[in-house]
């Protein structure tokens, strides 16, 4: 039987390519030599739309992160935008859920993880998602409690750098702000941390 070594990632951020991921087994949780932690130093940037072509997020401006956390997170620990819980601060971070967002990092596998089986794990991502890596699209996800874990032995080269992307779409992308009804249920929901602060 082959062991299993295991990649994982704890992600929480804002966040849509017919290849939906699915999970057709559970992964538990590893340690030691079947784990390699991508939790820290990632690498953000934005769009106003979407690209299939990720060589074109070369050129972005691309943010340094150094631990998973929210968009607004992200930036307000960069001090390039104000605490969004304080006054009036969130409605600088409105346009956020309007852009489309992309996460890369770089990363080794040890060669001596060849011939055996490799998860890309994932536990939290915010909401629509589509996944890369070294260029290859591996499919996509919606939702944000748990997953997807992807298989990528194929796609991984041992001893060498590898680079994930995935691109995070907001849940109320698209959707103009004049539908939305905080006090009617739907299939999403608008992100009450941008309504944060109490104007005073």
């Amino acid at each position: 039987m082959k062991r299993a070594i295991f990649i994982f990632l704890i992600f929480n951020a804002l966040t849509a390519s017919s290849q939906t991921l699915w999970q057709p087994f559970y992964i538990s949780p590893r340690d030691g030599k079947a784990h390699i932690d991508l939790s820290s130093d990632w690498l953000l940037t934005h769009r106003d739309s979407k690209t299939d072509n990720i060589s074109e997020l070369s050129d972005n401006d691309w943010m340094k992160v150094a631990s998973p956390t929210s968009i607004q997170m992200a930036y307000f620990k960069a001090g390039k935008l104000p605490d969004p819980y304080k006054g009036l601060n969130s409605e600088k971070y409105e346009w956020m859920e309007k852009a489309i967002w992309y996460y890369k990092k770089d990363f080794t596998v040890p060669d001596s993880a060849k011939g055996k089986h490799l998860f890309l794990c994932f536990d939290g991502l915010d909401y629509y998602t589509r996944f890369w890596l070294n260029g290859k699209f591996m499919g996509e996800h919606q939702g944000m409690f748990g997953g997807p874990d992807i298989l990528i032995d194929s796609l991984v080269k041992f001893d060498q750098s590898n680079e994930i992307v995935v691109e995070l779409i907001s849940a109320n992308h698209d959707k103009p702000d004049s539908i939305f009804n905080p006090y009617e249920p739907g299939k999403v929901i608008k992100a009450w941390e941008l309504t944060g602060g109490l104007g005073a």
